[in-house]
């Protein structure tokens, strides 16, 4: 099924639009906005970076993340980039606080 990710100010919700649709990203669907980028809900960011669901939200809870303006506050939609983004953040934050890159676990 091709869907659409349709925009207003208060929220953000699928339709059908020709040409756009699904993206699969390393196994993962994502869906794709008029914009042409890939949103992803926290479970399928978390099953794409390969973490839990609660590391995705505590990634938002820091402020490394931040959701879609206008994706519904229970079910918060990110930007692919931003994900990445806010992982080498994290990564960044644990080197910072560990005192050696050798201490962390995960490798970007």
């Amino acid at each position: 099924m091709r869907c659409k990710l349709i925009a207003n100010e208060h929220n953000y919700a699928l339709g059908p639009v020709p040409g756009r649709g699904h993206s699969h990203v390393q196994g993962v669907i994502a869906m794709v906005g008029p914009d042409g980028e890939d949103y992803w809900t926290t479970k399928q960011a978390a099953d794409e970076m390969e973490v839990a669901p609660s590391t995705i939200s505590g990634w938002r809870r820091k402020g490394y993340l931040d959701p879609v303006p206008g994706s519904p506050q229970r079910r918060p939609l990110y930007r692919r980039a931003d994900v990445a983004a806010a992982e080498k953040q994290a990564h960044d934050a644990a080197v910072r606080t560990s005192g050696s890159f050798k201490r962390t676990s995960r490798v970007l």
